[in-house]
C-alpha cells in the first residue's frame, strides 16, 4: 500500500466524493496529498464550483404571478 496518493488517484477520489463518502483512510490520504500539492488542490476548488454552479437553485423564496406588479413602460 502507498503512503502517499497519485495526483491521479487523488483526482478520482475528488470526483467520487462529490457522488458518495470516502472513508476514513481516503480521507486522511486525501488530506495529506492537498495540504502538499497546489494543483490538485486547485482541481477540487474547480469541482466544487462546478458542482455549485449546476446545483439548482431554490426558487421558493421567489414570487408568484399575482404578486407581480406592472409598471408602466417608459414614454407612458
Amino acid at each position: 500500500m502507498r503512503l502517499m496518493y497519485s495526483c491521479r488517484k487523488v483526482a478520482e477520489l475528488l470526483l467520487e466524493a462529490q457522488d458518495e463518502p470516502l472513508g476514513l483512510f481516503q480521507r486522511l490520504q486525501l488530506k495529506v496529498h492537498l495540504n502538499r500539492c497546489s494543483d490538485c488542490t486547485n482541481f477540487g476548488e474547480q469541482i466544487q464550483g462546478i458542482r455549485d454552479l449546476l446545483v439548482a437553485p431554490d426558487l421558493s423564496d421567489l414570487p408568484d404571478d399575482s404578486d407581480v406588479v406592472n409598471l408602466p413602460k417608459q414614454g407612458d
